[in-house]
């Protein structure tokens, strides 16, 4: 698998309504700083190194 059969949508739009993704965009805004800060904050590192 990789990641796009992982990630994929099950239904996909095709021809999007404009408003519709206009309002999702607008609310996803109001919380990206919040969600990017959590994603630094909850990182997890892992080292790979031949061995």
């Amino acid at each position: 698998e990789d990641c796009c059969t992982i990630f994929v949508a099950k239904h996909p739009v095709t021809k999007p309504d404009i408003a519709k993704m206009e309002e999702s965009e607008k609310n996803l805004a109001k919380k990206i700083d919040e969600m990017v800060k959590k994603a630094i904050e909850e990182r997890e590192v892992i080292c790979v190194k031949p061995e």
